[in-house]
């Protein structure tokens, strides 16, 4: 999910849409894949049952990393953190 993110990220310039959509685009791979492997590995029957479960999961991790995103951007700790980084952007660099 965090691949999806950064590419989502890269492509829309820094923004906090940019967030959400690579984490959608990511939560969606996640559950595809999981249930994927669990059709694999178990049945199709097990891995159907538990994609609502995946899907809580998925929904929660979105909310969450949501909520630090915003927290960090506003707190100025995640320029600071792209600089400790050395992922330094031309907002980082001029403050």
């Amino acid at each position: 999910m965090a691949i999806c993110c950064l590419i989502a990220e890269k492509a829309m310039h820094r923004s906090l849409l940019g967030y959400g959509v690579g984490a959608v685009a990511g939560g969606a791979f996640q559950i595809g894949a999981y249930t994927l492997a669990k059709v694999l590995m178990y049945d199709k029957t097990y891995a159907l049952t538990t994609l609502p479960e995946l899907a809580i999961q998925t929904a929660v991790g979105i909310a969450v990393a949501g909520v630090l995103v915003v927290i960090l951007t506003k707190s100025g700790a995640g320029a600071k953190l792209q600089r400790m980084a050395g992922g330094a952007g031309k907002e980082a660099k001029a403050a």
